[in-house]
């Protein structure tokens, strides 16, 4: 998408992992029911932290996609999740915001068993739900 905090897309893959992550993620959408083509979410930065068997690491990804329902706004949001495989590619999500609170349960089908979780935080945002699809790309330096 673009090149922030000196990250950038590099068409790699990352390896396969299991157990927790933690992180956040910085987004904005335009999902409504006015808009042709179901609405658009951008994730500008997600940081995740896996925590599992392998040990400690640390990735950055960026990610898009559309989806259906009312969702209007900018957010950040804490990521907690457990699983297993890349937090690469398609993801699934039923989001909800409230004004000044945003959040979402989340899951991905993924290699292996795939990722589970919610997220949390705040921004500005019309109250509404949503469905969204979205699909994330590793981010390298």
């Amino acid at each position: 998408m673009f090149d922030i905090f000196g990250l950038e897309s590099c068409g790699c893959s990352q390896n396969t992992v299991s157990g927790f992550t933690k992180g956040f993620h910085l987004a904005a959408s335009n999902i409504n029911p006015f808009t042709s083509g179901r609405g658009s979410v951008h994730g500008l930065i997600n940081e995740q932290i896996f925590v599992g068997d392998s040990g400690v690491s640390q990735q950055f990804y960026e990610f898009e996609g559309s989806g259906v329902g009312l969702d209007v706004g900018i957010a950040f949001e804490r990521v907690d999740a457990w699983g297993e495989g890349a937090w690469e590619g398609s993801f699934r999500s039923f989001n909800f915001g409230y004004g000044f609170g945003q959040g979402s349960f989340f899951w991905s089908p993924g290699d292996g068993d795939g990722w589970i979780g919610w997220s949390l935080g705040v921004g500005i945002d019309l109250p509404g739900l949503s469905y969204q699809e979205t699909n994330y790309s590793l981010l390298c330096r």
